[in-house]
């Protein structure tokens, strides 16, 4: 092998890596962002002012726009760049949280909340598929162990005891600071490649449902021939 046919190589091997710590840093702003109110409830309701039936709409509306994000996730992916989708949604946490961090209107968190809920649930299919789209078979077991790292086992592990010192130590807005820290943190890997993930863009509308065996074989033929 050749420096030339090297360094090409290595610069695809190293734009993987960054695409996946971006995914996974993403996908950690919504473990954060989700599980916010678990233990901020009280410190919230007290600064807000708010009864426990108005402040349940803060989950009601994250709630039902991660489900709308699940959804729009598919369609935004076969239509856009899905690394522009992913850069997007993670920017949109970002910016919903730090503003939710400097206020304390209840209706203006829980328009912020439904924006947080809808860029969480793009980051998690989009994600997924993306990782699943651009990156060979034999690979996915560990990217796939490292994405549920930051979407299933960080919700339960992670995220508690960082927002329990939070707000001890500090106070329930900087759990949303933190999340704009993680966004940023994973803005510049996901934007790093510079070149489409995908052949071509009708790939995602399949990989996105994730239904039947026909789209599961179909999946691999849509990678990334450099990511492998």
């Amino acid at each position: 092998m050749t420096i030339a046919s090297a360094t090409p190589s290595r610069e695809i091997s190293m734009a993987g890596g960054l695409l996946v710590a971006g995914i996974v840093l993403a996908t950690l702003t919504e473990a954060i962002a989700s599980t916010v109110l678990s233990l901020g409830r009280g410190d919230i309701i007290g600064d807000t002012y708010a009864t426990p039936d108005e402040f349940a709409w803060l989950d009601v509306g994250y709630t039902t726009f991660k489900l709308m994000g699940f959804m729009a996730a598919s369609w935004l992916m076969s239509r856009f760049d899905p690394r522009n989708v992913i850069v997007s949604s993670t920017l949109a946490m970002g910016m919903a949280c730090g503003i939710a961090a400097m206020t304390a209107r209840l209706d203006l968190l829980v328009a912020l909340r439904m924006i947080q809920g809808f860029s969480g649930g793009i980051l998690l299919v989009g994600g997924q598929a993306v990782i699943f789209l651009a990156f060979a078979r034999s690979r996915q077991p560990i990217l796939q162990a490292l994405f549920a790292m930051g979407s299933v086992v960080a919700p339960a592990t992670i995220a508690p005891p960082l927002q329990g010192w939070l707000l001890d130590s500090r106070s329930w807005t900087w759990i949303f600071f933190s999340v704009v820290t993680v966004a940023i943190s994973g803005w510049g890997p996901s934007s790093h490649p510079r070149r489409s993930l995908l052949p071509f863009r009708g790939g995602c509308s399949i990989a996105g449902h994730g239904h039947g065996s026909s789209s599961a074989s179909f999946r691999w033929r849509w990678r990334l021939p450099g990511f492998c």
